[in-house]
């Protein structure tokens, strides 16, 4: 009995560009079979080319610490990866990402993580692979606190003159030390500021002085 896979059809690819071409379809029977007629005789083919691209790691933060930390910058090694598929697929790459949970963790991560290539519409894109497949990632889990600022003004005003208001801009900084210190540590003070004989509203862009160990923390 004559079965489908007893008929075999191709089509010559060697020497084609990417884009459209129209092939021409051979077929081949079995050699007590004679074949009367086919079809299609000729097939419309859409070829890509298979591209490469070296794109940057991003890394998604999902979760949240322990109350009192906080993630800072995360790092990813290496930061670029090599992406490889077709040039329609790559087009479509809007970032090639790394996902990291940090849900009530309260120190740094490292770990390996495999990568996604995603979208415009945030949705994974198929049909490429990644060189390395997985990536370093590194997030540091630091301990801060908000801790008010206070100018520290030195003098007084003119005779006749008040001081009705003071503001700090920003009222508070998150900082970031060993946990004993922040846990003693209730105020930042200004580097001092001469109202001495002030007549008008003064605006001064004053250093804040941070004790040693302590650091502004820089959100992620």
């Amino acid at each position: 009995d004559l079965g489908p896979d007893d008929i075999y059809a191709e089509v010559n690819l060697k020497g084609r560009m990417e884009g459209e071409n129209l092939l021409h379809v051979s077929v081949s029977v079995p050699p007590n079979v004679e074949l009367l007629d086919f079809s299609p005789k000729e097939i419309l083919v859409n070829l890509e080319s298979v591209i490469e691209e070296q794109i940057p790691v991003s890394i998604d933060i999902n979760g949240t610490p322990q109350n009192g930390f906080a993630v800072a910058k995360p790092v990813a090694k290496p930061g670029e990866v090599l992406v490889k598929g077709s040039r329609s697929a790559l087009d479509s790459v809007r970032s090639v990402v790394a996902q990291v949970d940090v849900e009530d963790k309260n120190s740094d991560i490292v770990t390996a993580l495999p990568l996604r290539a995603i979208n415009f519409k945030g949705d994974p894109v198929k049909g490429v692979t990644f060189r390395p497949e997985t990536v370093e990632i590194i997030v540091p889990i630091l301990p801060v606190k908000d801790v008010p600022v206070t100018p520290n003004m030195n003098g007084v005003p003119a005779e006749g003159y008040i001081i009705r208001n003071i503001r700090t801009e920003p009222s508070e900084l998150r900082i970031t030390a060993e946990r004993d210190v922040l846990q003693d540590l209730q105020v930042l003070n200004t580097s001092q500021i001469d109202i001495s004989g002030i007549t008008r509203t003064l605006t001064r862009e004053v250093p804040i002085n941070l004790p040693r160990g302590v650091k502004a923390f820089e959100e992620e």
